[in-house]
């Protein structure tokens, strides 16, 4: 047998086999049943009418108009008189197991890519309590089955027993001492966020261990802070920090899916359109990976930026793309979020680095990952760093490749060449004139052929994209941060 390549789903994210039988009788489902046979049967056009599915009654009908979809009609199965009957496959309830949806039904492709959208969460691991510490007790504090044991019966409830320490060390060969002192560290957590924090608390403390090269050559965390005068004179006027994060480990969380639509990872847990993993709700874990790599961090000079946004359009022209973002979040009922300049500035900067980083270090632009830096919400505490890195999941990571492009002689042609790929596109001039173009139209000037990576690239599905903040545009040349930087240049 092969798999029919049709299957239904409904927004809120319930699937089940295309209801052929319905389809071919109109909704009006024969008396005897079980005594009817389908039968597919696939033409010479490649076209849905080309494919008939026939019933033993002599009943026949094309595939012709069975993926058409009104938002306000429904499709073709509600005109038929079927709707969503809430199956549930992956938890095992379907059929009579299930409890109706009602929702309108629509006929997609088996592996279409509006079948499953993950809903995923990542951060990055801070050991800062293993700051210069010995590399054998951060492996042995590592060790799950070690810290359960020193974690468990806590003297007063706060505190590591000394007792538990002198044995691991007498079996692990460290100093009790500073095994004692190091496991302290970590059960009282280093700058440890509230438990009401946000993602953008998370990424603030990420953003600071990241540009302040906190974590140690031991630990999974290791930042080299290089000298911004070490390298060419222009990359200090745009460039507060480069670090060369030469250890990092990642944390990638599967929380969540959804169908048709994608849904962010800031709209909340009750959002009626996601689809929970397990049937249990008593299940309190979420299936995750650790992954291991190197990547490079760079902090963008604030003041450059608050010059730059003073003197140019730039805020009006994000507040355009805002506008017109917002509004398409709010047909999909999520709430609006906050989009400014300097935003689209950092987020097309990260792209085109991994685009110009693919041709240089060898890596697959679907192997680098950008993470963003970017106060949205809070704007008494600006952060303006960007993370370029790439993580396997073996034990070991990566190679070094990329951290040795952020060496200086290396750095510089890079970012160079990365912001002078801006200036110009193969689709120009509808690229650089668009005014809306991409998912949700939430692209300005940003197209396949310039700023776009594969999906699993980007924080934001190849969106809030627009290279006129980094070269400017035709009629506007000064628009760009790096406008006059690239003039200048032979």
């Amino acid at each position: 047998p092969i798999p029919v390549r049709f299957v239904a789903i409904c927004p809120k994210g319930h699937i089940e086999d295309f209801p052929f039988m319905e389809w071919v009788h109109g909704g009006n489902l024969p008396d005897n049943l079980n005594s009817h046979t389908l039968t597919y049967k696939a033409g010479r056009s490649a076209a849905l009418s080309g494919i008939s599915i026939s019933c033993s009654c002599k009943k026949t009908r094309s595939m012709g108009g069975a993926f058409n979809f009104s938002s306000e009609k429904g499709g073709a199965l509600s005109a038929i008189g079927y709707q969503c009957k809430g199956n549930q496959p992956w938890l095992g309830l379907s059929d009579n197991h299930s409890k109706p949806c009602g929702e309108h039904l629509r006929a997609v492709q088996r592996g279409g890519a509006n079948v499953y959208f993950p809903r995923t969460f990542s951060s990055i691991y801070l050991p800062l309590w293993g700051e210069k510490t010995d590399e054998k007790i951060v492996k042995t504090l590592e060790d799950q089955k070690v810290w359960g044991i020193l974690s468990s019966g806590l003297e007063e409830g706060i505190r590591i027993s000394r007792e538990k320490c002198e044995t691991v060390a007498s079996m692990r060969g460290v100093d009790p001492d500073a095994l004692l002192a190091a496991a302290q560290r970590k059960l009282d957590g280093v700058d440890k966020p509230p438990a009401d924090a946000t993602e953008e608390d998370f990424r603030r403390s990420e953003y600071e261990a990241l540009r302040n090269a906190r974590g140690g050559q031991a630990t999974d965390l290791f930042v080299e802070a290089r000298d911004v005068n070490d390298y060419a004179d222009w990359v200090s006027e745009f460039f507060e920090k480069i670090c060369l994060v030469r250890k990092l480990r990642e944390t990638r969380v599967l929380e969540s899916f959804s169908r048709l639509l994608p849904v962010e990872t800031d709209s909340g847990p009750t959002t009626d359109n996601i689809q929970p993993l397990a049937a249990k709700s008593y299940i309190n874990w979420l299936p995750a990976i650790n992954v291991r790599g190197e990547g490079l961090f760079f902090e963008l000079n604030e003041c450059r930026i608050t010059e730059w946004l003073a003197s140019t359009n730039a805020k009006r022209r994000a507040e355009t793309l805002a506008a017109q973002y917002n509004q398409s979040r709010l047909q999909r009922e999520l709430s609006p979020t906050e989009l400014d300049a300097k935003y689209l500035l950092m987020h097309t900067l990260a792209h085109v680095i991994i685009r110009q980083l693919s041709y240089d270090c060898g890596y697959g632009s679907a192997a680098l990952r950008e993470r963003l830096y970017c106060n949205r919400s809070n704007g008494s505490e600006p952060m303006h760093g960007i993370l370029i890195y790439t993580a396997a999941g073996d034990s070991e990571g990566t190679m070094g490749g990329l951290v040795r492009q952020g060496s200086p002689g290396n750095l510089e042609p890079m970012i160079k060449e990365a912001i002078r790929s801006t200036g110009w596109c193969s689709s120009d001039p509808v690229c650089i004139e668009s005014s809306g173009q991409g998912t949700d139209s939430a692209n300005l000037a940003a197209c396949h052929g310039c700023a776009l990576l594969p999906e699993t690239s980007c924080e934001e599905g190849n969106r809030l994209l627009d290279r006129a903040m980094i070269s400017g545009k035709p009629e506007d040349p000064h628009l760009g941060l790096f406008s006059d930087f690239l003039k200048n240049q032979p």
